[in-house]
């Protein structure tokens, strides 16, 4: 049975074309990775204005220091705020690591699954060219025969 599941598979694959079929396997890929794209330029949109106010408000802190105008109060609610900013910013660097982890897996997975589609093609089309050989009174040569005429010299 499992050898009649391969069979079928193999003639399905050359049936239909791996070309078509790689196709319609790819397009349930597309709309998660895209959505994980946006996702992830979303997150760069809210990194870089944090990254942006952290380095404004560090720039202020360094101009108010310089000048010794710098207020106990208000440079505390700063500093409260940066790290705040930052660590905003670490969880922001997480989840964008978590989501291009997920993009290569999605694609790792459509390319695992290429491979074996394509395995099971070649497998059918070794089949029948067997096949047509045998009907033409050709004999087919085996993967593992020696190369004939291959001697070299």
């Amino acid at each position: 049975a499992r050898h009649d599941r391969r069979a079928s598979r193999a003639r399905t694959m050359t049936s239909a074309g791996v070309v078509s079929a790689a196709l319609n396997d790819t397009n349930g890929i597309v709309e998660p990775i895209l959505s994980h794209l946006h996702r992830l330029k979303d997150l760069d949109d809210d990194a870089t204005t944090l990254a942006n106010g952290v380095r404004a408000a560090v720039d202020a802190r360094l101009e108010d220091d310089r000048s010794g105008k710098r207020r106990r109060a208000v440079a505390d609610a700063a500093d409260a705020s940066v790290r705040a900013d930052a660590a905003r910013c670490a969880r922001i660097a997480d989840e964008k690591v978590a989501l291009a982890q997920r993009c290569y897996d999605l694609v790792d997975a459509h390319i695992t699954r290429l491979d074996k589609d394509l395995r099971a093609f070649d497998a059918a089309l070794a089949t029948r060219e067997a096949a047509e050989a045998a009907a033409a009174g050709i004999e087919a040569p085996t993967p593992s025969a020696p190369a004939v005429g291959g001697g070299g010299g």
